[in-house]
């Protein structure tokens, strides 16, 4: 999920002087969201890719590489004024290899460093448990934002995060995240959060405090793609998820740590004026070509990345193109796009109409909205619920900040 991508997921964005119901506009594209392997070397529970995908140890050639930065490029969708950040992500990135790696960055300065002046932002989410020296080496020599996944100490992390032969993952993601302390290496830290861990707020920030994260990021498990259940999905799930983020915050506080989730909404009202029209909320995920996701074989989406890889007859499976035949531009004048941004757009119209956490919203994620509620054109999800709403209260409830009403 990239929700497991701590500079992206879901971050609270204002966005000023435009339309968010006028889709006619894209980008400028903020995210290129790139999958350089489906595989993963791991076989985590809550995971919502198919069995089928992480197993199939295909590699980005590096001409589709090419090609698509060639082609943003030649696009309306880049602003040089407009920080691009590039990630590695929809598989475990590292398996790829770090020659690999080695070609690709050689390519990405050869057609970005012009354009951005030699400031290019990178990241990997990764599961730490292929982390070595060398690896340590090439993300210092790159300057690559790095993001370990790991769901706590051993005793919590080994529940879902297994290896394909049923093992816990904890000593190996422990030596990874070693290894890039002693390297000066920051980075953050992605939990997801079940009914095993929802009450060890304590227990987590005693884990994050003890490696030095430069943020702590959590996220609840989701009912999404094959993972069509979470365990944070009963009446109770809304008080416990507001208990965690509250008592973590609390503990935060008296060590100045961070917390994402909290940290975001917090960020969100320094800009917040509620009503106001020339502030207007949207969020990556539901905006044409903010996000560019790109899979190993050059198929291409745009909304939320969950959305690679799925299965879905009535919209071609997301993809809209392939990098290799078209061009992003030429793409919205397919049925399928249209046919996506209109109920997606409905969606967000809905959710402005009748959700009272809208201005520090803009309208939930499409993926969500479609594996919880079997169409993009709706509103409230679970996932909004738990990963939205609670810290939205949380922060409010602190700070004395009243929620407005519709």
């Amino acid at each position: 999920m990239l929700r497991d991508q701590g500079a992206f997921s879901r971050f609270f964005h204002l966005f000023k002087g435009l339309d968010p119901f006028n889709y006619n506009h894209l980008g400028p594209l903020d995210l290129l969201v790139l999958q350089p392997t489906p595989f993963c070397n791991l076989a985590c529970d809550y995971c919502y890719l198919t069995e089928e995908a992480k197993a199939n140890t295909s590699k980005m050639p590096h001409e589709i590489l090419r090609t698509t930065l060639r082609k943003v490029k030649q696009s309306k969708l880049l602003n040089a004024k407009t920080p691009l950040t590039i990630v590695w992500h929809a598989g475990e990135p590292m398996v790829a290899g770090l020659s690999w790696y080695k070609k690709a960055y050689e390519i990405i300065h050869e057609e970005l460093d012009e354009v951005f002046e030699g400031s290019i932002n990178t990241s990997f989410q990764t599961n730490g448990t292929l982390i070595n020296q060398d690896w340590c080496d090439f993300i210092k020599k790159e300057n690559i934002a790095v993001g370990v996944s790991v769901d706590g100490p051993e005793e919590l992390n080994d529940i879902n995060r297994k290896t394909r032969t049923g093992k816990g993952t904890f000593a190996k993601a422990e030596k990874g995240m070693k290894l890039l302390e002693e390297n000066g290496i920051e980075f953050h830290i992605i939990s997801v959060l079940t009914s095993k861990s929802i009450d060890k707020a304590n227990l987590l920030y005693d884990f994050m405090k003890s490696k030095n994260v430069k943020q702590a990021c959590f996220n609840v498990e989701e009912s999404e793609g094959v993972n069509q259940v979470s365990s944070l999905n009963s009446e109770s799930s809304f008080k416990q998820v507001k208990d965690f983020f509250s008592t973590y915050y609390d503990l935060s506080q008296k060590d100045k740590k961070n917390c994402r989730e909290i940290d975001s909404v917090k960020k969100a009202l320094v800009h917040w004026k509620p009503g106001a029209a020339k502030f207007i909320p949207y969020n990556q995920e539901n905006w044409p070509f903010k996000i560019l996701n790109v899979a190993y074989n050059g198929s291409f989406s745009t909304f939320s990345p969950e959305l690679l890889g799925q299965k879905n007859a009535e919209f071609n499976d997301y993809i809209l193109g392939n990098v290799l035949y078209d061009n992003f531009e030429d793409c919205t004048k397919t049925d399928v796009y249209r046919r996506m941004t209109s109920d997606i757009r409905k969606g967000v119209k809905l959710c402005k109409k009748n959700c009272q956490y809208f201005d520090l919203c803009g309208g939930g994620a499409p993926s969500n909205k479609i594996h919880e509620n079997g169409s993009f054109a709706s509103t409230e999800t679970n996932f909004c619920k738990l990963h939205k709403q609670v810290p939205i209260e949380i922060v409010f409830e602190k700070f004395g900040k009243p929620i407005k009403k519709h």
